[in-house]
This record gives structure tokens, C-alpha cells and sequence, in this order.
């Protein structure tokens, strides 16, 4: 008697944790055992799962693990980076212009960010906040 194995379990996990950013990491963790536990049961008891090939599954999780950690991390810092950013609307800068490579001055009208960059509005143009050069 022949179970049919669970097929694509690592790609299954992949593609969950890619489309939903809602899932937790504990989540993404309890999917990938309940497919693995899956898999080991319905497994041919001739032709088992070597060990090797569980391992690289349960590498995989850890990578998928770790980098939905590193984009939550990176979302916090883009807020907070947002939120201390917001004390320089109002005020006068002086920045780089990054295209003619002159210094612009004029006061803060606003923020913006964008992919999770951080930019001045001054005098109606964009400039990235990397080239900020003085604060008055």
C-alpha cells in the first residue's frame, strides 16, 4: 500500500509567505511542520525521505524565517526614521542638488518616502535626504 507523498512542500512555503505579508513568522513555522509532518506520514516506507532532503527543507524555512524578520525590522526603522524626520518640516536646509551638484536652501515644505526612501520638499523640488548638507 502506497500513500502519495505531499509534492512541493518547499515551494508551497515559499509562495505562502510570499503572498501573504499578514503571516507571522510562527505561522510560516506551524505551515511548514503540519506539510512536513504531512509528508512524513504519507511517505512510502520503501523509498523514505533521506536526510539530506529534510534538511534543505528545514533550511528553508530558517531563510524564509529570517527574511520576513529582516523586512518587519526594516519597516520599523523606515517608520521611526519617518517619525524623526518630520522635526525638520518648517525648517531651513540647505541640501545638494544630486543632478547639478550645487547647494539649494530654502525651508522644509514637506516629506516624502518612497520604497523606503526619505525625501525633502523644497521650494516645490524633491531632494533624497542623504544629501542634506547644514540645518538652521
Amino acid at each position: 500500500m502506497s500513500a502519495t507523498p505531499a509534492v512541493g512542500t518547499t515551494n508551497a512555503q515559499s509562495t505562502t509567505s510570499k503572498t501573504s505579508k499578514t503571516n507571522t513568522a510562527t505561522s510560516t513555522h506551524d505551515q511548514f511542520m503540519q506539510l512536513m509532518l504531512s509528508e512524513l506520514t504519507q511517505q512510502d516506507p520503501l523509498k523514505p525521505m533521506s536526510t539530506s532532503e529534510m534538511a534543505n527543507q528545514m533550511l528553508s524555512l530558517e531563510q524564509v524565517s529570517t527574511t520576513e524578520n529582516l523586512q518587519k525590522q526594516l519597516e520599523n526603522l523606515s517608520n521611526v526614521l519617518m517619525m524623526g524626520a518630520t522635526g525638520l518640516v518648517g525648517k531651513s536646509v540647505t541640501v545638494l542638488d544630486p543632478n547639478t551638484q550645487q547647494e539649494v536652501t530654502g525651508t522644509v515644505q514637506a516629506l516624502r518616502s518612497k520604497s523606503g526612501q526619505l525625501s525633502l520638499m523644497i521650494n516645490g523640488q524633491s531632494y533624497p535626504s542623504e544629501y542634506l548638507r547644514e540645518l538652521r
